[in-house]
């Protein structure tokens, strides 16, 4: 992955505005603006709704130079913390706005110290969990809601946690897929998706979809040959520093029945296509066009991160979904034999 999605900032971004930046500006802004350490003094009092909107300019504060990058980072995490730790305190409706975000992040900065800890066991893990799936459930599902869920299950699958992460995947999507909002749909149906995907292995890997150049391509056409399914995008470093050892692998065993086949989640088409050009990659990539990206198996399979690969072997069932570094030379030497 290129980032853990329970990074503490990247959660409160995506939280529900209270007020418009202006209302804001006018009620509750310091009177220096170009004095920084005033944004991170948590308001006194029992006033929730200027608590609410402190929490928000926090959220929505971006820093003009690397040192307001330096400051807000040592200071924000604190002060926000303070602030929903008091609303979560004073505000007795429980289905208020304001409550709801603040208890939010405080579950997301718990979702993150224990990402961050070592000594983190699954006991603890699954009691988030559960806190998690009853906090969502006690209102109606947001688009924060499912930031924070998605970021929890993705963060058990790389714990590794997978029986866990598989569970979270299953009771999240049950809470979004059958929203009206068809984004939170979309998300349900892809956490299940990714629940599918962690008990792939020993099952079918169904693929179709276009390459670049309008070719059609369908795995099933590919049965009697070890192919990878390499799910990446052109901005993603990791799965830039994969392609050499996937490559390297493609040309020793491509006469011996491996095949690969890439699946773009870029929304760049022109730039996609220019970097394939470029790098001469040799095998098909596929690419969704009119969704600019998020091919359908993307959703089937849940994928949140990258790199992400499938292993099908010559049976067209699924041989892993971490065959990536070593690991593939180790299948590819197991399925086909030595390389020449």
């Amino acid at each position: 992955m290129t980032a853990r999605l329970l990074d503490l900032l990247a959660i409160i971004a995506l939280l529900v505005a209270f007020l418009p930046p202006s209302r804001l500006a006018a009620q509750d802004a310091p009177a220096d603006p170009t004095d920084i350490d005033q944004l991170f003094v948590v308001p006194e009092g029992d006033d929730v709704p200027k608590l609410a909107r402190f929490l928000q300019r926090l959220t929505e504060f971006q820093p003009s130079s690397r040192e307001d990058v330096q400051t807000y980072r040592r200071k924000a995490p604190l002060a926000m913390r303070k602030a929903a730790e008091k609303i979560v305190l004073l505000e007795k409706d429980t289905k208020s706005n304001a409550y709801r975000v603040a208890r939010r992040h405080l579950l997301s900065e718990q979702a993150r110290k224990l990402s961050e800890s070592e000594d983190t066991s699954d006991a603890d893990r699954k009691k988030l969990l559960d806190e998690l799936l009853k906090f969502i459930a006690s209102g109606e599902p947001t688009a924060a809601d499912a930031s924070l869920a998605i970021g929890y299950a993705v963060d058990l699958e790389y714990a590794p946690a997978r029986e866990l992460a598989a569970e979270a995947y299953t009771k999240f999507s049950q809470l979004f897929a059958e929203s009206k909002d068809a984004e939170l749909a979309s998300r349900g149906k892809m956490l299940l998706g990714a629940a599918k995907r962690l008990n792939l292995v020993g099952q079918p890997c169904e693929l179709k979809g276009t390459t670049l150049d309008g070719q059609p391509v369908d795995i099933a056409s590919l049965r009697g040959k070890v192919v990878l399914v390499d799910f990446w995008a052109t901005w993603c470093e990791p799965c830039l520093a994969e392609y050499p050892n996937i490559k390297a692998n493609y040309e020793a065993y491509k006469d011996r029945g491996f095949e690969v086949v890439g699946v773009s989640i870029d929304d760049d088409r022109p730039a996609l296509e220019e970097f394939v050009a470029k790098t001469k990659i040799p095998w098909p990539t596929l690419h969704d066009k009119e969704k600019m990206g998020q091919h359908p198996a993307t959703i089937e399979y849940g994928i949140f991160g990258i790199p992400n690969v499938i292993l099908v072997g010559k049976d067209g069932k699924v041989v892993s979904t971490r065959a990536r570094g070593e690991e593939l030379g180790r299948y590819l030497k197991e399925l086909l034999g030595e390389s020449k």
